[in-house]
């Protein structure tokens, strides 16, 4: 079992705030995750599978994605002149 997997099952045991259908409010820290976990339900395919496939093509590997947050990472960091 992977990481995903016992977040996905934490996060499912967690008792609301509000009640159901009063109030939307997600956490930065959990929302990836829920949405992973949604993406994974719908196609049946790990995340990681769906990511490469659909939002990255077959060109590209990880090694790429990897190289492209590097490259975000620093082109968003503040520049001395």
């Amino acid at each position: 079992m992977c990481k995903c997997d016992e977040v996905l099952r934490e996060l499912a045991e967690v008792i609301p705030d509000s009640s159901p259908g009063t109030k939307q409010v997600y956490h930065a820290l959990t929302y990836g995750w829920l949405c992973g976990g949604i993406v994974e339900k719908a196609s049946r395919e790990r995340f990681q599978v769906v990511l490469n496939e659909v939002l990255c093509g077959s060109s590209m590997s990880w090694k790429s994605l990897e190289l492209l947050k590097y490259l975000s990472e620093k082109m968003n960091k503040p520049q001395a002149c």
